[in-house]
């Protein structure tokens, strides 16, 4: 029975919620003979008793009429209070799924750069600065993975002979630890460069790279032995 339905002549009540209990209890005790009553479960209220008959209610009946009225507004209310928390706990679940996958791709982004998987990338000429770096970077990874392979990336015109030279001896100290040092080269291994090459386990030349070794040049100013010193 829905609450358009009513019985001729009777009160029309079918409803198993416990609202609609208290309603017919409420109304069987009043003895009225012809009442519509439109329940709350149907979540729209109104009219809540329809004279069939002729005759004005009395002031219980238009207290019950009253109180069925309120509970329905209450029982709206809370329907939409539900609805809304559902509404956020729905956002908020969407929210944490978003953030969750965020933190995946990053997650994966990571296990793929090249400090993860060991490479370096010495795109730079050869000073003290790029030499510290490097030389940094290879340490750490000695330490954290001892043995692991690595991987180092020129592209680089070269540079200062002596900070070449210390990365030259770092690289085959880290060989004779039990590293494998991969040297890649991409553009070109010009002067320096080209001499540090010399330092891996293994050199890869890309078919368009340029490598480039020549006579050592530099400058030096001093007294004739501190001269001869830098030459040797």
């Amino acid at each position: 029975m829905t609450c358009t339905d009513w019985s001729r002549g009777n009160i029309a009540i079918g409803f198993p919620c416990p609202m609609c209990q208290e309603i017919e209890a409420e109304v069987e005790e009043l003895k009225l003979p012809q009442v519509v009553l439109v329940c709350a479960a149907c979540a729209r209220v109104r009219g809540m008793f329809v004279e069939m008959g002729g005759g004005a209610m009395n002031d219980r009946e238009r207290a019950v009429a009253a109180k069925l009225e309120a509970e329905a507004e209450k029982a709206r209310a809370e329907a939409r209070k539900a609805h809304a928390e559902a509404l956020d706990r729905e956002r908020s679940a969407e929210l944490t799924a978003i953030e969750l996958e965020r933190e995946r791709r990053k997650a994966r982004e990571e296990m793929a750069s090249d400090r993860q998987n060991r490479t370096y990338v010495f795109g730079t000429s050869v000073n003290e600065a790029s030499v510290k770096a490097c030389m940094d970077t290879l340490s750490t990874w000695h330490r954290l993975e001892p043995g692991c392979e690595m991987t180092i990336v020129l592209n680089s015109p070269g540079g200062d002979v002596i900070e070449g030279m210390a990365l030259f001896d770092h690289i085959l100290w880290l060989r004779e630890q039990g590293h494998r040092v991969v040297m890649i080269v991409r553009g070109m291994a010009a002067s320096m460069a080209g001499i540090l090459l010399q330092s891996a386990s293994h050199r890869i030349v890309g078919r368009e790279a340029w490598v480039l070794i020549h006579r050592a040049a530099f400058g030096a100013i001093g007294k004739s032995f501190e001269v001869e010193d830098r030459v040797e």
